[in-house]
């Protein structure tokens, strides 16, 4: 009986030994490096189609299209290591080895194929676009029109082919430098350059679309969070009312964000200059 009455005691000062022990101190450097560990996940796909110019002369060309293009890649490209851990860029532009057109763009799609839950995907275009039987199709560099039979659909993209290559889990924003119709899906941000009845405007004012010198020059002057971090929130309030503000209300931006997406960080502040992107400072 002895025998029992020391063990329990022996394991009753154990137990308070082990309730008066100092618990383990988490420090500050192993919660950054947990943030860190978890940034380090993420991956950034940029997929941005430019086009100035184009084979049949019946659409007019435009005239800083494929610079916005390059400039949306130039810009995130200069984000990698800050905040996403690798930015993949493919650019289609008159001025690049990868042409516009509709064989091109499309045969490339399989660009998304490795996306993870964890990343972001961007889609960019600047160019021409029509309605056709209440389809909307994005405009390439070999798009076709004749008298006879109009539009050349086969020529066209159908929107519907980029939204099936983006079909999986991840971040997905989709941003459309030219007047568009409206399209909502929950799991992706929808940002287009104007309303149903206004034009997307191209300035001498700003070397380039409203839209895409505007989305540029938030990430010198967008409210930022934690780190200079923007979101995607911060981002598009900046940028309507920038938009606004160049056109005289002209054009006004349309946007759509994606369930939950209001606080996703999408970049952090830069100098624009330093990376080589030059957007006239207007007042």
């Amino acid at each position: 009986m002895k025998k029992i009455t020391s063990l329990i005691v022996i394991a009753f000062l154990i137990i308070i030994a082990g309730c008066l022990s100092t618990p383990p101190v988490v420090s500050t450097g192993e919660v950054i490096e947990k943030a860190e560990e978890k940034i380090s996940q993420i991956d950034l796909y940029v997929f941005a189609i430019g086009i100035n110019e184009y084979q049949n002369k019946f659409f007019p060309d435009l005239k800083y299209a494929a610079n916005d293009a390059k400039n949306i890649c130039n810009f995130f490209k200069a984000q990698e290591g800050i905040f996403f851990r690798k930015v993949n860029t493919k650019l289609f532009s008159d001025n690049e080895n990868m042409k516009p057109t509709t064989e091109n763009i499309l045969d490339n799609l399989y660009f998304f194929d490795d996306v993870s839950p964890y990343d972001t995907v961007i889609f960019y275009i600047a160019s021409h676009r029509i309605i056709n039987d209440g389809e909307f199709y994005l405009m390439t560099s070999d798009s076709e029109y004749n008298e006879d039979e109009g539009f050349v659909l086969e020529s066209f993209i159908n929107f519907n082919q980029i939204l099936n290559a983006l079909n999986k889990p991840s971040h997905k924003i989709i941003i459309i430098d030219t007047n568009s119709p409206e399209i909502t899906r929950e799991d992706i941000t929808f940002i287009k350059a104007c309303k149903d009845n206004q034009q997307a405007i191209e300035s001498n004012l700003v070397n380039g679309g409203l839209l895409t010198a505007s989305l540029l020059e938030a990430f010198e002057k967008a409210e930022t969070g934690n780190n200079n971090e923007i979101t995607l929130k911060s981002l598009l309030n900046f940028v309507v009312n920038r938009v606004e503000e160049l056109s005289d209300k002209k054009q006004t931006p349309v946007f759509n964000i994606a369930s939950g997406a209001d606080d996703l960080i999408i970049g952090s502040r830069i100098n624009l200059k330093s990376i080589g992107i030059n957007i006239p400072s207007i007042p």
